[in-house]
């Protein structure tokens, strides 16, 4: 069975979470999401007192210019969002070896803590489900947005419908 190892600017060993009141880049956190991976997600504030989703991630050795230029990147060419897809918006470096992506606020939880907590979705919940990814997943292709794939991380759930957390 072979391993699959990154290749892109982050690392797979996520930092210790942040407290409330912590600084990321320019925002406050309010508190933790969740834990993934490579990092952590966090509900934060801006200055303005509007709320976001962030990651906190750890970046490979002498990956933090690519990453930020990607950030930056991403962030330049969604200047209208669809609402099925959750999008970098902005970003930044807070070391050598971390960085961190806002992304838009989301009130919901993933896939994977949904069926956790509730267990399997029933036979016509997934039938549904899947018809709503399946419409998303067409949004982004329209939109000419390659996905990097449907996981229960990046598949969130909110009263709204399902979202993708596209990085």
């Amino acid at each position: 069975m072979s391993v699959r190892r990154p290749t892109g600017p982050l690392s797979p060993r996520p930092d210790l979470p942040l407290s409330p009141g912590a600084s990321l880049g320019p925002y406050t956190v309010l508190r933790l999401r969740g834990e993934w991976r490579i990092g952590h997600a966090y509900a934060v504030r801006d200055g303005d007192g509007a709320e976001w989703l962030a990651l906190s991630v750890r970046l490979k050795a002498g990956r933090q210019a690519r990453f930020t230029e990607w950030v930056a990147a991403e962030a330049a060419r969604w200047p209208t969002r669809p609402h099925s897809l959750i999008l970098p918006r902005a970003g930044g470096a807070l070391g050598p070896d971390r960085g961190y992506l806002v992304l838009d606020a989301f009130g919901g939880e993933s896939l994977l803590q949904r069926v956790r907590r509730r267990g399997a979705l029933s036979e016509p919940a997934a039938a549904r489900l899947t018809r709503q990814l399946a419409q998303a997943v067409a949004v982004a292709h329209d939109a000419g947005l390659a996905l990097g794939g449907l996981r229960p991380t990046t598949v969130l759930l909110d009263a709204a419908g399902p979202r993708l957390l596209s990085l």
